[in-house]
């Protein structure tokens, strides 16, 4: 886990009310089986332990189901795919 300080100021639906992220994390974490890794701000006196916002929701092509209160995770996503590179001076050509 490698940890980063931050100075960052959030501010929140209730007026006037500002939170601060003490500094950011990238942390590797499991949900519903599958190994995903991303950047969190910590931030004290949140009313939940953990939100996973709205960019690590799109970079893992993660879907909300509110009927059923469930995070839908495309197994696909998950897997490593490596790519072969070939460098030039001025661009890369991928394989």
């Amino acid at each position: 886990m490698h940890k980063e300080e931050l100075v960052s100021s959030f501010t929140t639906a209730k007026e006037g009310e500002i939170l601060e992220a003490e500094f950011a994390i990238r942390v590797n974490f499991y949900l519903d089986g599958f190994r995903l890794s991303d950047e969190f701000m910590v931030i004290s006196g949140l009313t939940e332990p953990v939100i996973i916002g709205s960019a690590t929701l799109q970079k893992w092509r993660m879907k909300l189901d509110f009927e059923n209160d469930e995070v839908i995770i495309d197994p696909r996503v998950t897997k490593l795919r490596l790519l072969s590179t070939l460098l030039t001076s001025d661009r890369v050509l991928v394989n």
